[in-house]
């Protein structure tokens, strides 16, 4: 099986954070810039983006580790899936104020990931699938535009090395093996993982965990994003 499947106990657990502490927080001009940098270059460093923000990079990652922490904004990442005919791309809304992008191989596996690992998260009573036939656009692309062309100079004049890749334009000979799902996994609860904590967290050696992640973006198969709260963002839900 080559899909990456995500722990859907987290999936509940992530409802119940957002419920209970997004009601409190407050963003000032400062974190919707942060933000925006991220998702301008997600494992972008520190001193990168206090550099475009003219903010001491200890102030920027205090800033981002409290955002994280009331699940305001975050950073993840997905596998990209395989891009072939028979694939299946799909939006599902989970009633509880969530909603997943899910790429799977192909229906009868998105069956099987709505019926029995998602149906089986304690809370979740219901679930509604929306089939992709075509993308136009995608959630990886929005931004917040709050940077002026200076700073988004600071974080675009420099190499991107984990940057969505279209369909079209993915590697489609490597399958994932199990270090590539433990990887991705790990990276899908905090994109801005450090190599020193994804060896730990996943019990790789530390040149393992560089060769397999390079490999993973350099075939586009890995795609990260920073997300924010829409009613927090000052956009329209």
């Amino acid at each position: 099986m080559n899909e990456v499947i995500p722990d859907t106990k987290k999936m509940h657990d992530t409802c119940i954070m957002i419920e209970e502490t997004q009601d409190s927080a407050v963003l000032d001009d400062v974190d919707l810039a942060l933000i925006n940098c991220l998702q301008l270059d997600p494992r972008a460093s520190w001193r990168t983006i206090g550099d475009a923000l003219k903010v001491d990079p200890v102030t920027v990652a205090r800033r981002w580790q409290r955002l994280q922490d009331s699940g305001t904004a975050w950073v993840s990442a997905r596998a990209t899936g395989h891009g072939r005919p028979e694939s299946c791309l799909a939006f599902v809304e989970v009633d509880c104020d969530l909603t997943l992008l899910v790429e799977v191989r192909d229906m009868a596996f998105l069956s099987r990931f709505l019926l029995r690992s998602l149906a089986s998260v304690p809370g979740i009573v219901g679930s509604r699938a929306h089939l992709v036939t075509e993308v136009f656009a995608i959630g990886d692309d929005w931004k917040l535009q709050v940077l002026d062309a200076t700073q988004r100079a600071v974080m675009t004049d420099r190499p991107v090395r984990y940057k969505y890749a279209p369909t079209d334009q993915r590697h489609h000979g490597k399958t994932f093996d199990a270090v590539d799902r433990q990887l991705i996994l790990k990276l899908g609860e905090d994109g801005r993982s450090s190599i020193a904590e994804l060896t730990v967290g996943t019990g790789l050696s530390e040149s393992t965990v560089r060769r397999r992640l390079a490999e993973l973006t350099s075939r586009n198969q890995i795609v990260f994003r920073c997300d924010v709260s829409l009613p927090l963002s000052g956009w329209p839900s």
